[in-house]
């Protein structure tokens, strides 16, 4: 009896595994498992190396941390969003260097895990950045370059809030859009934890800067 739970426990914990992490890269040497993990989560990727024979060796990440926006530049550079970092890739696939110094750049803020970002593209080559931190939307704003626009927000970051006096939701950015005229416009849900339980949709609209509170929307 205590084998059987034993092996019921041990699948249990298989499938659990199986479903928290999904295969990024195979194929690979451990050397080149190695620096890809260093890469990964120096740019705030949560990555880890598995192997069954010692000799090849797989990069695994969850679910949540795979792309969850791109964007082609007009000069064919590529921007991609995934988890709490944002990476620029050349044409040709190689990291873009002029980016950040690095190619890729993490977030200012501390991304709540679980939750998928989003990436819209400003015409003027700035990118707007949205994930949920500390239970709110956070929208981030970055040079081309890859350095904070310290114009936008709070040295570079806004983070809109759908709390009442009777509920201090929790808050989850999920879409962004920008304007033709510059204002950004977030969406995402919003659950009132502390009371109802109830989940709703949340829309938030901010100026070009975020310099004033969220703006109403056009009924």
């Amino acid at each position: 009896m205590r084998r059987s739970l034993m092996a019921v426990l041990a699948a249990t914990t298989l499938l659990l595994s199986a479903c928290a992490e999904k295969e990024l890269y195979g194929d690979l040497s451990e050397r080149e498992a190695n620096e890809m993990v260093a890469v990964l989560q120096n740019a705030g990727v949560s990555a880890a190396k598995s192997t069954k024979d010692g000799k090849v060796w797989t990069l695994k990440t969850r679910p949540e941390q795979f792309s969850s926006a791109v964007a082609v530049r007009p000069d064919g550079r590529i921007d991609v969003r995934g988890g709490a970092a944002t990476v620029r890739l050349m044409p040709d696939g190689t990291l873009d260097t002029t980016f950040n110094g690095t190619g890729t750049r993490a977030d200012d803020v501390t991304p709540t895990y679980g939750f998928r970002g989003a990436m819209a593209l400003q015409a003027d080559g700035k990118i707007v950045v949205g994930s949920t931190s500390a239970g709110l939307f956070t929208v981030s704003r970055y040079h081309t370059d890859g350095s904070p626009d310290v114009t936008f927000g709070t040295n570079g970051i806004a983070q809109p809030d759908f709390a009442t006096p009777d509920e201090d939701p929790f808050d989850s950015l999920t879409s962004l859009a920008i304007q033709p005229d510059g204002r950004i416009v977030a969406a995402g849900v919003t659950w009132n934890a502390f009371t109802t339980g109830d989940g709703n949709f949340a829309l938030a609209r901010l100026d070009a800067n975020a310099s004033t509170l969220p703006l109403p929307l056009p009924r």
